[in-house]
């Protein structure tokens, strides 16, 4: 019966420990408008990323992606309709404003 309750409460130490590690990222979005054409947007978006110490920097489509430590950005461009959308998530809110803030205000 001893073992029993030892390993309910094993198993129950181990459901808490991976609740903990799972817990969602935070994220911050925010947006500038621009003149710039898809082309230039996207060559603006990489240049910001590559110049500002982000790694693992990846051209898609309409979208720049890349890493700073534990945190994820993403630069969207809609030249289309005159936009440029950046999303950070990470595992600090205020940290995600930051970053989404200064890599947004030279756009």
């Amino acid at each position: 019966m001893r073992a029993k309750g030892v390993a309910i409460l094993v198993a129950a130490l181990s459901l808490v420990a991976a609740t903990a590690v799972a817990a969602p990222p935070s994220m911050h979005s925010t947006w500038k408008a621009t003149k710039l054409n898809q082309s230039a947007c996207m060559d603006r978006a990489n240049m910001l990323l590559a110049s500002g110490g982000f790694t693992d920097v990846q051209r898609g489509t309409f979208s720049v992606y890349a890493q700073k430590g534990e945190y994820s950005i993403i630069i969207s461009c809609l030249a289309s309709k005159g936009l440029a959308y950046f999303v950070v998530a990470g595992p600090l809110a205020n940290d995600c404003r930051s970053m989404a803030d200064i890599v947004a205000e030279p756009f």
